[in-house]
């Protein structure tokens, strides 16, 4: 059985992408349960939310990248490494792909790691294969990237945020079933406040056998298919295979993110404090400094600004 663990980031932000990101592990939630208490030198297996807050994005790297080292046995180390290896599917406009991405986006160069170094990687990664060797090069990580002007379009066109989550979770479901043999246990957390889901799953080639749906969790059973799908409450607090996907979706928005301050202060901003895209003062200065040089650039508030 595969235990899959799938999770957003980035839903409710006014900058940087949402990404959804899955990975599958060959444990269960209990045999990972010590992965759940953080010590000294380890952050834990927690709600990527916990782990990233403040000044721990040292520490929050170094877990992020050794989750991916000892999954998969690659550390990608640069930016475009990273997409290369585990993107799915980036939704963005069709001149990006004509035209290429514009550098505020994507840097491809960009070197990793951005804040850690190689040794707290590599004593991240002894430690967590210390408490289980079993983890070693077992998983598969993906994840799915909307940058902002999909984003923006498709509120425009009467999709919200919540739909595309859903559809990038399904585009994961598909590419694991393809991809593993055996049963798939997936666990995914709650869209909003949704509590069915047959209109999205009648999309799919699944066919269903039984459900059970309620406020706190929505399950599906596709026995001919071999998959159990899971939409639960909080789930990136309560499923360590949950966790581990936020905290590598976190990170790969953080990489976003940097790639943006960096490109904005190469333009001439001056701004001295990184921000996070969320709701709070740092970010709503950093778009009030930021919006007169895209103006200058003829670059169309709709890449940069999310309007929901």
């Amino acid at each position: 059985m595969h235990y899959i663990g799938i999770d957003e980031n980035g839903l409710g932000p006014i900058l940087g992408p949402m990404i959804v990101t899955g990975v599958s592990i060959p444990l269960s939630d209990e045999s990972l349960s010590c992965f759940k208490k953080p010590s000294k030198n380890f952050s834990g297996f927690l709600d990527s939310k916990r782990i990233f807050r403040g000044s721990n994005r040292k520490k929050a790297e170094a877990l992020a990248l050794s989750i991916i080292n000892v999954l998969t046995g690659h550390i990608p180390l640069t930016m475009g490494e990273m997409l290369d290896a585990f993107m799915l599917k980036m939704f963005r406009p069709s001149s990006c792909k004509k035209n290429g991405i514009f550098e505020m986006c994507v840097h491809n160069d960009l070197q990793l790691p951005l804040w850690s170094s190689s040794q707290d990687i590599e004593e991240t990664s002894r430690y967590i294969l210390e408490q289980n060797t079993d983890l070693c090069r077992s998983g598969l990580i993906r994840f799915v990237v909307y940058c902002p002007y999909f984003l923006n379009n498709s509120s425009r066109a009467g999709r919200n945020k919540f739909d595309l989550d859903c559809d990038g979770m399904l585009s994961l479901v598909e590419f694991f079933r393809i991809n593993l043999k055996g049963f798939l246990n997936i666990i995914a957390g709650k869209v909003g406040s949704r509590v069915h889901y047959e209109n999205k799953l009648n999309s799919t080639n699944f066919a269903l056998s039984d459900k059970n749906c309620s406020s706190e969790e929505s399950r599906y059973y596709f026995y001919k298919d071999e998959i159990s799908l899971n939409f639960i409450e909080n789930a990136d607090d309560k499923f360590t295979c949950v966790s581990i996907a936020s905290i590598v979706g976190k990170y790969v928005r953080e990489i976003f993110m940097e790639v943006l301050w960096k490109y904005a202060l190469k333009k001439g901003v001056i701004f001295h404090r990184r921000p996070s895209g969320y709701r709070d003062r740092v970010s709503k200065e950093f778009i009030n400094s930021f919006l007169p040089i895209l103006k200058k650039e003829k670059i169309d508030t709709v890449c940069f600004l999310r309007e929901r």
